[in-house]
């Protein structure tokens, strides 16, 4: 199935959030609520380079019960998120790498962004407006998760950086991966000051297309 299609030919945008997360981590996590005073922050900083050279940077926001998330610019990856159990002490409770790198060198779709397409199209194939198209496979007999270079591979741009969250943005051009129309997308990290993370996703195309982001 292709839950999200883009039918204009004019721009239009689609927006995806994934869960707002109350911190509970299995009862374990003690999230107080906090005043205007406590603002959730947002810090960026250098976070090493590809083998290729490109620089990856990394955006951590913070919330003032100390439940925190990091975001590589490699990928639009949440690579931890971070807070303090009922005795204070903090754990990351999410698979990932330390190093940006690895991301690259070692994928395992990590706290990645997929897209233009998660999960498989059988064959590889769909059809649009009566036009059958092609993507190449990268599961087999399947084309999964975007294909060869999802957008879980690329780096992404960061757009803002402000109260607490941080918008990324990347450009897929006409014909990437086999998919038609060109795509600008962005993901939106934002921390609440409760420690609740939101992620949303938005996408615009100049044409038909199929989009289904996680």
């Amino acid at each position: 199935s292709m839950p999200a299609t883009c039918p204009r030919r004019d721009a239009v945008e689609v927006r995806v959030m994934r869960g707002a997360w109350n911190m509970a981590f299995a009862g374990v996590m003690a999230l107080t609520a906090v005043g205007e005073a406590d603002a959730a922050t947002a810090k960026r900083e250098a976070a090493g380079t590809l083998a290729d050279g490109t620089a990856v940077e990394a955006v951590t926001l913070t919330a003032a019960n100390g439940v925190s998330a990091r975001i590589l610019t490699y990928g639009a990856t949440l690579q931890s998120l971070s807070g303090p159990d009922r005795n204070g002490k903090v754990a990351d409770v999410l698979l990932g790498y330390d190093d940006a790198r690895d991301y690259a060198e070692h994928p395992n779709f990590f706290g990645v962004t997929v897209g233009r397409y998660a999960n498989r199209i059988a064959g590889g194939k769909f059809t649009l407006d009566g036009k059958a198209y092609q993507l190449p496979l990268n599961d087999k007999v399947n084309s999964l998760h975007g294909g060869t270079q999802g957008f879980d591979k690329r780096p992404w741009r960061i757009v803002a950086v402000k109260d607490g969250s941080v918008m990324l943005a990347l450009t897929s051009a006409d014909g990437d991966q086999g998919y038609p129309g060109k795509l600008d997308v962005t993901v939106t990290y934002a921390m609440a000051d409760d420690g609740a993370l939101t992620i949303t996703f938005g996408a615009k195309t100049d044409k038909p297309t199929i989009v289904n982001m996680t």
